[in-house]
């Protein structure tokens, strides 16, 4: 017997999204925070943690979009890294338990902050 076709439902694909968003039911699978730094070391399917040496975390649940994407924003403030560069972001279990715990990171071009200015940083996560 061979396998001719599979597919992961669409039902499926939305259950995982809404799964790693789900803030009731406490769950080992729920991601719960961002963190912020000033990394620039490329992203990779093994990253557990910012690369920076300068970090920022903070608990911000997700939402669900729809096509199957789980959701984080937030904004961070010109003092929350000592150098005020921001370069990479990663969405984690919680904002004390990010090590080891990382969804995903992104890299991006670094901006600095001035004192009066902030940055909204999105991140979206799909199941395609």
């Amino acid at each position: 017997m061979a396998v001719l076709s599979n597919a992961i439902s669409n039902l499926g694909r939305t259950n995982l999204a809404y799964g790693i968003i789900n803030m009731s039911n406490n769950s080992f699978y729920d991601y719960l925070a961002m963190g912020f730094g000033n990394g620039t070391t490329a992203a990779s399917v093994n990253d557990t943690d910012l690369a920076g040496n300068y970090s920022y975390y903070a608990d911000q649940a997700g939402t669900y979009e729809a096509d199957y994407k789980g959701v984080w924003e937030h904004t961070v403030n010109f003092s929350d890294i000592p150098d005020h560069i921001y370069s990479e972001a990663v969405v984690c279990k919680n904002a004390s338990e990010n090590v080891g715990y990382t969804l995903g990171r992104m890299v991006f071009d670094p901006i600095t902050l001035n004192l009066s200015d902030q940055l909204q940083l999105t991140m979206k996560i799909s199941f395609p």
